[in-house]
């Protein structure tokens, strides 16, 4: 289910605008996380660009005149703050803070790369994916996760505090 769900907004997403404008009607992002044993791990972060220049402004307090093209550029540590307050990832009972890597525009969305150690294989993994819900109730964060041969799926919206996935 949660496969069809998500091939179908990574469809949506990919259509750069066929299914949604710049006054779209769903707030929506997708994160895929790519967990490294003893390695980099990744998250990638694809977010409507309306959305998250809302979100910055409302965060850091200052509005912002720059183009989409520079937006992240120019915000890139009040991005990646905001991304870490409202994106909570812990690996067993270590919470991990994202490194921002680099970010490319496409279409109306960003997609934002992040990087992190993982220093063991992962047993759990506990995530709160709350970004984008203080100004948008209706948000959903469908959140990938992959490892090795595995992958899984999670879905937050407003009424989702934190969900879990072991790899056992």
């Amino acid at each position: 289910m949660y496969s069809l769900i998500t091939s179908l907004l990574l469809l949506c997403f990919a259509l750069s605008g066929d299914c949604v404008n710049s006054d779209h009607a769903i707030y929506i992002s997708i994160t895929e996380i790519e967990l490294k044993q003893n390695g980099r791990s990744s998250a990638s972060f694809k977010i409507f660009a309306d959305d998250l220049n809302a979100a910055i402004q409302n965060f850091s307090d200052k509005r912002s005149m720059d183009p989409l093209e520079s937006f992240i550029d120019t915000n890139q540590e009040a991005v990646t703050t905001y991304i870490n307050k409202y994106f909570e990832l812990n690996l067993g009972n270590k919470k991990i803070a994202l490194e921002y890597a680099n970010h490319t525009l496409e279409g109306d969305a960003y997609f934002i790369n992040f990087t992190f150690a993982s220093y063991e294989a992962p047993s759990a993994l506990t995530i709160k994916a709350k970004y984008l819900m203080e100004l948008f109730p209706t948000q959903q964060n469908v959140i990938k996760i992959n490892f090795e041969n595995e992958q899984r799926f999670l879905k937050f919206d407003s009424s989702t505090e934190t969900q879990s996935v072991n790899f056992n």
